[in-house]
């Protein structure tokens, strides 16, 4: 059942981000549980690099000295990430924003990191962080990182940008190790991207590796969608290799394959063709 963001009025109960459950989020932003939330497909964006600071690598060199990870280790993980990754734009992040329910959107609560643009002060990416993971498999950790909080966050979000009107939202979802971006249409559209993480080390520390942390940030810098130069470069590159790949002529198929369709009855051509 799908319902309109402008027309459809609330008449559910109000329930915050971390008690929403899977068929009141699939309700209200009209999607499907297994064609959308629960999709194998995963969304692949073309994210550029970004090259870490000193004050960056030093800031990762501190985690890595720390024996134990505690609850506010892991919020200062994802706050150095996000402080890294906005420097020189347009955007800053509020710390523990709370929102409150509205006609189109039955849940409320705590965003732990809210990015917005400074130049209207208007809430944009929701930042939801999940509890630290420790599962070892891809399927796992997917399990263990519930798809209804940031999405009940991006309806939050997507309702309330009305007066901007926007047509989509993303969100963000970490526990500082692993990191995966979501994006929420209001033509009822939805995608994820995979987790992002240290595949390497069975506890995924991203402060060991560098070449995620790169990736991190690249991908934080995508979800405010607005490319550089650089993005715009490598997006014209894989829209032309694309274009490509699916343009060229493969040539003529081999003299035998040509000769056994040539005695094929037209009828079984038909049906294959």
């Amino acid at each position: 059942m799908k319902i309109c963001f402008y027309f459809t009025k609330q008449t559910l109960c109000n329930r915050s981000f971390s008690q929403a459950d899977v068929p009141l989020v699939a309700y209200q932003a009209g999607l499907s549980f297994n064609m959308d939330l629960n999709s194998p497909f995963r969304w692949t964006p073309k994210i550029q690099k970004i090259e870490q600071t000193p004050e960056f690598l030093k800031k990762m060199k501190y985690f890595q000295r720390l024996t134990v990870m505690e609850d506010h280790h892991y919020s200062e993980l994802i706050d150095t990430f996000l402080f890294e990754a906005l420097k020189n734009t347009d955007f800053d992040y509020y710390y523990d924003y709370k929102c409150e329910s509205n006609t189109y959107c039955p849940f409320y609560g705590d965003i732990p990191f809210l990015i917005y643009n400074k130049v209207n002060k208007y809430p944009i990416i929701p930042v939801m962080r999940t509890k630290p993971i420790n599962a070892f498999t891809l399927v796992a950790k997917e399990r263990e990182m519930l798809i209804t909080e940031p999405v009940a966050a991006g309806l939050w979000a997507l309702t309330n940008s009305q007066v901007q009107k926007l047509d989509k939202v993303r969100m963000l979802q970490t526990d500082g190790n692993h990191w995966r971006m979501l994006e929420l249409c209001k033509n009822e559209r939805f995608k994820k991207t995979g987790i992002y993480c240290q595949e390497k080390d069975s506890y995924s520390k991203i402060y060991y590796d560098y070449q995620v942390q790169q990736v991190i940030l690249g991908l934080i810098r995508y979800s405010l969608n607005q490319m550089d130069e650089k993005e715009q470069a490598l997006n014209l590159i894989y829209d032309f290799v694309d274009e490509r790949r699916y343009l060229t002529h493969e040539g003529a198929p081999p003299k035998a394959t040509a000769k056994f369709w040539k005695f094929v009855p037209q009828s079984i051509k038909n049906f294959f063709f």
